[in-house]
């Protein structure tokens, strides 16, 4: 991705070993985090105990302080192993495959502008952490973009349940029930007889303590939340082909992650650059909000649509405005008062501490 070979990662981590074991662990940290969101998007998808060799992490009763006491040595291995088999079947799925179908495919598009050390003031490592803490961050915690993802998973496991007979696999039968609902409801308007508990569920247990409910975590035996489902014809060979299907999906939408938001990124800085060499960072950036703001924009025209030509013009008209005034704000906001507020810094302490007496400071206010 970014041709480096082992001997220049092994140059790099002689050269700086504590920058590189921190960049590692915060890309592996933040690719665990984003895993574990995307799960919890699944949870609310799926049916109830399709995941069940997950841990649920918005689980009440998950306590990994108290498992972490009370299980023995090798379950927990064993939990360490299952998330290396997990995560690094990912990784070789979503990255490794993905790079080489573009190396072969596109042999011109990598390696990646990326500059890891160089003798600027400014190192591009900070654009880095920035894309990672801040731009990915405020991009996917969007409502409108975490609904999209949550419709595209929607849609995808509604097309791969009927092709594959695996609806009430994966998706339960929480459909049919809702469209049974209003007939159950007109059947059932008398009021039953005596104390009788509508919902077939056994009582909670009161009053056994805090010790005895973790205990009982413990030793529970099933997934929580279970639901039961109509079990096909040839099952097993039915989940090999989801799970074919999934692989295909993922490496499909690695490629379009690796390549669309660089490619336009590249196409459209190439605009007012020429031919130059820009850093990889600013290129996916700009593709990926150029892409987010055309969808974004493609989904309000068609909301607006059937409300008619003039009232879209004059929708148009408000919401430039309010876009351009934005724009000024966020300039002095967010550009000319930090730029100066950042240079005062510079020039009041670290110019001081960094440049000697008889010496000139440089600054570069552009970087």
């Amino acid at each position: 991705m970014f041709e480096a070979s082992l001997k220049d990662r092994e140059m790099s981590f002689k050269s700086a070993p504590g920058t590189t074991m921190f960049l590692h662990w915060l890309v592996g940290m933040v690719y665990v985090f984003y895993f574990a969101s995307f799960i919890l998007l699944l949870r609310e998808v799926l049916r109830p105990g399709v995941l069940w060799f997950l841990r649920n992490l918005n689980d009440p009763d998950f306590n990994p302080v108290q498992e972490m006491i009370h299980l023995p040595i090798y379950r927990h291995l064993r939990r360490f192993i299952l998330s290396v088999v997990v995560f690094g079947s990912i990784v070789l799925l979503m990255l490794w495959l993905p790079i080489r179908l573009i190396k072969v495919l596109m042999p011109t598009f990598l390696p990646y502008n990326v500059m890891l050390y160089s003798d600027a003031p400014v190192s591009e490592l900070s654009l880095e952490l920035l894309l990672l803490q801040v731009v990915l961050p405020a991009l996917l915690e969007q409502g409108h973009t975490r609904q999209w993802l949550k419709g595209l998973v929607r849609a995808w496991t509604v097309s791969a349940g009927y092709l594959l007979d695996l609806h009430s696999y994966l998706l339960g039968e929480q459909e049919d029930n809702d469209a049974n609902q209003p007939a159950n409801n007109n059947n059932n308007n008398n009021p039953p007889h005596g104390p009788h508990n509508n919902n077939n569920n056994p009582a909670p247990a009161v009053g056994e303590g805090l010790h005895a409910a973790h205990q009982a975590i413990l030793q529970q035996g099933g997934p929580v939340g279970f639901q039961p489902y109509h079990r096909p014809l040839r099952f097993p060979f039915r989940i090999v082909l989801l799970i074919i299907f999934m692989c295909i999906t993922l490496l499909l939408a690695s490629l379009v992650c690796l390549t669309l938001p660089v490619f336009t990124g590249r196409w459209l800085m190439s605009f007012w650059t020429g031919n130059s060499k820009i850093h990889e960072l600013y290129t996916a950036a700009c593709g990926l909000y150029v892409c987010w703001l055309s969808v974004r924009g493609v989904t309000v025209l068609l909301a607006w649509m059937p409300q008619g030509r003039i009232v879209i013009m004059h929708k148009v008209q408000e919401w430039t405005l309010m876009i351009l005034k934005t724009l000024v704000v966020a300039l002095l906001v967010a550009g000319v008062i930090p730029l100066l507020l950042g240079l005062l810094f510079e020039l009041v302490i670290v110019a001081p501490l960094r440049v000697p007496l008889d010496q000139t400071p440089l600054f570069y206010p552009w970087q």
